[in-house]
């Protein structure tokens, strides 16, 4: 189902105590401020500002009121498509809009849309704010003096390619959810992309009325989260916005929630593992505290608890397995829904009646009490987490006018978090939850034909508006004939005090201060990581991390459940080849609990029978959905063919499938955790002091059985460029993913590396990229780079879906571009000052959040580099000489080595590819077996 949540949702589904994820503490409240001032202009832009000084940066969001359920019949996937074109030339400004927002820093530029509105985002260092103000208000007001079209054909081209993407594409679920959910004519039944026959159809005329009617100053919200005042804020929005048009008056949206006189059941197959039953209620949009209590009502069905659905429904011997439930807030209609993946040994029918008894216990009984104060302090929690987040502030404060006209309605929705009881959740459940439902059971096999859509009698929504005769606008304040630069940059990036020692026991203990925020965040790096799972078998490091909170051995999972409740506690885990990692945040006056419970559950897992043997009984089906998508394998198949035997290319399938045992995970975690040689990095509002006196009090005596294992970093596989296919009939585009090994990282090249890697395929802007997908048009996108990997050699790759059609000329034309940048094209002093400055600018953004400063911390550590290396990665960015990058290229990337793994329709593209002659060819499937 289409799935849109904004504001506390998105912070209630992260907050959800869950039994292998997060649990959440009952206790008081955290102090939230959360300040935002709305001001209009005489045009009728709404602006939206909330001032946090911590991170040199603003977010800047342009939210307009329109999306897909605006377009006309005849014309879906419209809005999108206006979308692509608002990065066009406008009257103004020549070349794309992203160009000079990348060189000066910005970061996360990008733009979306849904069904009820498009938004248009970027994180820009302070300095670049007038920037990013003056590119915002040009294409809102002058867009249409640079639409041409050529720029209609070419986004039209990227368009195609990104609907032709599975990900971006509507399932055949949700295409049959828009179709009998709503009745014939519903402005939702239509799916945001739309139809190739609808785009291809479009005009340039359309195009500008589009532009006209929707895109004036009136139907926008502007806003700016971050390192500015309101005052500054004023000036500067009325500088830069005071000419654009009001645009036409316009409808406001009308409530159209589908009437359901009973329920409906619809069934048909599809290329789903296991069969799947779905339902969904029509919930009134404009019930703003039910609807809050309804995902206070979702969340609680996922978690331990008398009347949880989870417990009854998912595990061993149960019918399901596995949960998913949403509440989608929309402006027309809002709904509710819930899905459960039914067992193969379970029928259908059986399930189904499990899944009514479920509910109806749900609405009897309704949840813990403790539950609801769990995820209401939770909540709280992760507000205060985000608040230091501009983006993220930002993001909520546009949606919460958008759909509650509200910017601070965070606020408002916690007060009745912080509120509910168990009563109140029982009697919303049942106004919503007791009425008729839509299903849909999709069961393994073909998928059906989607049926013909019914006639429409429902009029179009207005799309040829014009702005009124006497529409005013003010005379331009701000110089429009070339763009404004930015100002000295603020490139110090700000590191916490840093303290580092190394414990009697070999742990060492990384301590940063941070004390503006009350919270301490603790990671905990081991020196093993999924390497170690071929002394084993496949999976035992994710499932020695994952059922650390399955219990221990004095305390049950529901026991341990409640504790780290108490707590308030978050936990998660991590691995890569090398390194496996465990994390635990709370709020300062709870980190000696939660540090002792985080102890418990390193030390002395339990690693219950009845966890693993779920795990065991769900390969077939997680093997069935890897062979269900070739195009997910390229990757294991890339390394494989580069690696070869080494464990860093071994490909785990069915064939190899070797089932978990207790004695394999107590043996791994007996031999390969440990304090000695482990890291740990702790964060936030502790000392040092505080931190050794816990790090000593409980892992003191915590040691390792086992010896470090040494791994032999030099690839099996043969050297040499070649071709590896694999098969998916019928396939519209080809998944090709290009790749080699590279030299082991070093410092003193590090910096050429990074500005190398941006010029040809790690940027937006990249060689690459703007050949296939700008110039050919024959990608929706198409990038990669170097793999961060501290030791051995690494992996450079890069890939795309391209049309099938352009398979062959897609990689000569890679293939070209490897070259050039080694031969003939080298990188010469304009480009290299321009991605050298890109890059110094883009550090303070990058690094603006807590969590991205604990990895660069944990990243210098690991390479032996000081803690606050990052400090001076703009010095050695300056740093870099032409000839220094071009020296750099030439010894990372072989053009005549490259190795290729191509996912798509053989009978179309497999005698174009062998005619390039870039390397032996080889069939092989996704296990990596060669078939001819």
């Amino acid at each position: 189902m289409p799935l849109y949540r904004h504001g506390l949702a998105l912070l209630l589904a992260t907050a959800a105590p869950s039994p292998a994820i997060a649990q959440v503490a009952t206790s008081v409240p955290a102090p939230i401020r959360f300040d935002v001032e709305r001001f209009t202009l005489p045009n009728g832009l709404t602006v939206l500002v909330h001032s946090n000084r911590r991170n040199p940066d603003v977010f800047v969001g342009v939210y307009y009121k329109v999306g897909s359920k605006d377009e006309p019949r005849g014309r879906s996937g419209f809005a999108h498509l206006f979308e692509h074109l608002m990065f066009q030339p406008t009257a103004h400004r020549g070349g794309d809009y992203l160009t000079p927002l990348l060189l000066a820093g910005a970061r996360d530029a990008n733009a979306s849309t849904l069904a009820d509105y498009t938004e248009y985002h970027q994180t820009v260092p302070t300095n670049a704010l007038d920037l990013a103000l003056w590119l915002e208000s040009d294409r809102m007001a002058y867009l249409a003096g640079g639409l041409t079209q050529a720029s209609l054909d070419e986004q039209r081209a990227v368009v195609r390619n990104e609907a032709l993407q599975s990900p971006s594409g509507a399932s055949l679920s949700e295409r049959r959810f828009q179709r009998d959910f709503y009745p014939a004519g519903h402005p939702y039944t239509r799916p945001v992309i739309g139809t190739m026959a609808d785009i291809d159809a479009a005009t340039l005329a359309e195009v500008k009325a589009w532009y006209r009617t929707w895109y004036g100053a009136g139907n926008a919200i502007l806003v700016l989260s971050g390192d500015i005042d309101v005052a500054t804020a004023r000036a500067k929005v009325a500088r830069y916005f005071a000419d654009v048009p009001r645009g036409p008056a316009l409808p406001r949206p009308v409530a159209l929630r589908p009437e359901m006189p009973g329920i409906r059941r619809v069934v048909f197959e599809d290329a789903v593992p296991a069969p799947v039953i779905t339902r969904v209620w029509p919930v009134d949009p404009a019930a703003a505290r039910d609807m809050t209590l309804l995902q206070m009502v979702e969340q609680t069905m996922k978690v331990p608890g008398p009347a949880s659905l989870q417990s009854v429904l998912v595990g061993e011997g149960l019918p399901a397995s596995s949960l998913t439930t949403a509440m989608d807030q929309q402006q027309l209609s809002t709904t509710f829904s819930l899905s459960i993946a039914v067992r193969p040994d379970v029928p259908v029918a059986k399930a189904e009646a499990a899944l009514d008894a479920a509910l109806a216990r749900y609405i009897a009984l309704g949840p813990d009490q403790a539950r609801l104060s769990a995820i209401a302090a939770m909540t709280d929690q992760m507000l205060l987490r985000q608040m230091q987040d501009n983006a993220a502030v930002g993001q909520q404060m546009g949606l919460g006018e958008l759909y509650l006209g509200d910017p601070a309605s965070l606020l408002r929705q916690r007060g009745w978090t912080a509120g509910a009881t168990s009563a109140q959740l029982r009697q919303v459940a049942a106004r919503w939850l007791s009425r008729p439902f839509y299903q849909q059971t999709i069961l393994p096999g073909t998928p059906t034909p989607l049926p013909p859509a019914a006639a429409s009698t429902a009029p179009d929504p207005v799309v040829t508006a014009r702005p009124p005769a006497s529409a005013a606008v003010s005379a331009p304040m701000v110089d429009r004939s070339r763009l404004p630069q930015p100002g000295p940059f603020k490139d110090a990036v700000q590191f916490p005090p840093l303290t580092k020692t190394t414990l009697a026991n070999g742990l060492t203990l990384i301590v940063a201060e941070r004390h503006d925020v009350p919270i301490v965040d603790a990671y905990l790096q081991f020196p093993t990581g999924t390497l170690a799972d071929l002394r084993y078998a496949p999976g035992t490091v994710g499932q020695a991390l994952a059922l650390m909170t399955a219990g221990t051995t004095e305390t049950g999972e529901a026991a341990l459940s409640a504790a780290r409740e108490r707590a308030g506690m978050v936990v998660g885990g991590g691995r890569s080849a090398r390194t496996s990692s465990f994390s635990w945040s709370t709020l300062t006056r709870n980190a000696p609990a939660g540090f002792a419970l985080a102890a418990d559950m390193l030390r002395h897992p339990a690693y219950p029978q009845a966890r693993i043997d779920a795990y065991n009984a769900a390969a077939a089906g997680r093997n069935a959905a890897y062979a269900a998508a070739p195009q997910n394998a390229a990757q294991a198949v890339l390394l494989n063919a580069l690696w070869g035997d080494h464990p860093n290319g071994r490909l785990f399938g069915r064939d190899t499938t070797q089932p978990l045992t207790h004695a394999m995970l107590t043996d791994f975690h007996r031999r390969e955790l440990g304090a000695d040689g482990a890291t740990l990095v702790m964060m936030g509002d502790i000392t040092p002091a505080e931190a050794r006196r816990l790090a000593e009090r409980h892992f003191a005596d915590w040691r390792r059985t086992g010896p470090a294992h040494a791994v032999n970093d030099a690839p099996i596989a043969p050297a040499g460029a070649r071709v590896i296919l694999i098969d998916v009939p019928g396939a519209a585009q080809t998944l090709v993913t290009v790749g080699q090994l590279v030299p082991p990282y070093a410092p003193d090249r590090r910096a050429a590396e990074v500005v190398a890697d941006m010029a040809l395929a790690g940027d937006f802007d990249s060689r690459i990229n703007m050949n296939l997908r700008g110039d050919k048009r024959w990608t929706y996108g198409f990038q990669g780079g170097i793999a961060d990997a501290p030791a051995g050699p690494r992996l450079f790759s890069a890939s795309g879906a391209i049309e099938a059609i352009h398979t062959a000329a897609a990689m000569r034309e890679i293939r070209d571009e490897v070259a050039a940048i080694v031969t003939t094209r080298p990188i010469d002093a304009v480009e290299l000052d321009g991605r050298r400055t890109a890059a110094i600018r883009a550090i303070p953004v990058t690094l603006g959040s807590d969590a991205a400063v604990m990895q660069a911390i944990v990243r210098a550590n690991d390479r032996g580099r000081p803690l606050d290396d990052a400090r001076r990665a703009g010095e050695r960015l300056a740093a870099v000489t032409q000839e220094q990058v071009n020296r750099v290229a030439r010894e990372t990337y072989r053009p005549a080595e490259l190795t290729w793994v191509v996912v798509g329709d053989l009978a179309t593209i497999e005698r174009n590819v062998r005619a390039l002659n870039l390397g032996p060819v080889e069939v092989r499937d996704v296990y990596g077996k060669r078939l001819r």
